[in-house]
């Protein structure tokens, strides 16, 4: 469980949620952006086109995350025969939430090295006691570095419902109409085996994150 890391300093746990609810909030409401810019307002009829963490946040989703390492927000809903772009829109719209976490984590990494130029954002993670100045600002900021990345690295994964299958989809012709149904039909089900086998040390998923935390790490 998440939370267990933080057994010896519990008021690290308000930076952390504070964290998640910024990575999943900034992810949704730049789909529901993009997608009123590309003529569909279902999302903003829908009340998601907002920073308002409350109207993304799942809170089954949001208890798996803490408690078992993998969550969700709400999936922000949308209309693509209202996009004026066809598949290029649909493709702008998907793209949209993985960029605006991509971003953060560029803003804020640069945000982080002018404050704290001796901490290493990730490394922070990985054991924040083995930092004897670390405090509330400084593990908000390399929470929100670390979960944004493995936000969008997650998300950049093809696998239905995730935003990759999206552009996939949208770049396959329709002789591998088949294979679409396949994975619409059983995406959830890849996923949850995926995790599963994390469990059993059959890694996957964490060799991508653990690959992106080593490549931001080297900027640090």
């Amino acid at each position: 469980m998440i939370l267990d890391q933080f057994k010896d300093n519990y008021i690290l746990i308000v930076p952390f949620l504070l964290s998640i609810f910024y990575c999943f909030t900034i992810h949704e409401f730049a789909h529901a952006f993009a997608a009123y810019k590309q003529g569909d307002d279902t999302a903003k009829e829908a009340g998601r086109l907002t920073l308002n963490p409350l109207a993304h946040i799942d809170l089954l989703g949001f208890l798996m995350f803490i408690f078992a390492g993998f969550g969700w927000a709400k999936p922000t809903p949308v209309n693509p025969n209202n996009f004026r772009d066809g598949k290029k829109g649909d493709n702008l719209v998907s793209i949209a939430g993985i960029l605006a976490n991509v971003a953060s984590v560029i803003v804020f990494g640069i945000i982080f090295k002018i404050v704290f130029p001796d901490l290493n954002p990730v490394l922070l993670q990985m054991d924040f006691n083995f930092y004897p100045s670390v405090n509330l600002l400084s593990y908000f900021l390399s929470s929100l570095i670390v979960y944004n990345l493995i936000l969008a690295i997650f998300n950049i994964l093809p696998i239905p419902p995730l935003d990759g299958s999206h552009i996939l989809f949208n770049q396959l012709s329709d002789r591998f109409i088949n294979f679409k149904i396949f994975l619409t039909s059983n995406g959830v089900f890849i996923l949850l085996a995926l995790l599963i086998l994390e469990n059993f040390g059959i890694y996957t998923i964490s060799y991508l994150f653990a690959l992106a935390q080593i490549f931001l790490a080297l900027f640090f």
